[in-house]
């Protein structure tokens, strides 16, 4: 599975790019708008 940016992952879940990004940081993981974001990643954003 290819790896998304921060960015496209909020555009695909209608979701401003820095609520996602933190969430990521809430979730322990330090992203920009431009980083890419592994599966695992995801995951572990959502499951935590």
């Amino acid at each position: 599975m290819t790896d998304v940016t921060v960015k496209s992952l909020a555009d695909e879940i209608q979701t401003p790019v820095d609520r996602l990004v933190q969430q990521f940081a809430d979730a322990g993981i330090k992203k920009s708008e431009v980083d890419s974001v592994t599966q695992q990643e995801k995951e572990h954003c959502w499951h935590t």
